[in-house]
């Protein structure tokens, strides 16, 4: 049976691309990119992103490393994890990469599990990358809107 809510005011929703780059909290400049691919679909405030990335230039980052450009901006409510994403060539042995957005902004901050058996996760930065790192993910997130 239908809720009668939904009929009459069904819940919006939108598909398209966005552009996914890699950056620094404190700036970024000078990166080349050999991937740079993203896909979302919307329903509601619920966002269900996908993404390739790939550099051919690491140029410089400042700070802790960030995915950015998400489509739409994270709720200002709450940290959200974005689950594991695949990666490649990177300079640091890794067990695993995560993610968690940023209040309120289009920006995700990455973070591994180090591959020597370390009790928490730790911030990627500069030196833990190469001119050919790799990262591929998919996740959802809340929207503000």
């Amino acid at each position: 049976m239908w809720n009668q809510d939904v009929v009459n005011n069904p819940i919006p929703w939108s598909t398209g691309t966005w552009t996914p780059t890699i950056g620094g909290a404190g700036g970024q400049s000078g990166q080349v990119y050999s991937a740079q691919l993203g896909t979302y679909v919307k329903i509601g405030e619920l966002v269900f992103v996908s993404y390739q990335l790939g550099l051919s230039t690491l140029g410089t980052i400042t700070g802790d490393v960030q995915l950015k450009g998400l489509p739409f901006a994270a709720s200002a409510a709450l940290l959200q994890y974005t689950g594991a994403h695949y990666f490649a060539d990177l300079t640091t042995s890794v067990a695993s990469v995560s993610g968690h957005t940023n209040l309120g902004s289009t920006v995700v901050n990455l973070q591994y599990a180090p591959a020597a058996g370390a009790t928490d996760v730790s911030n990627f930065v500069q030196g833990d990358l190469a001119n050919t790192t790799g990262f591929i993910g998919g996740f959802c997130y809340r929207a503000t809107a």
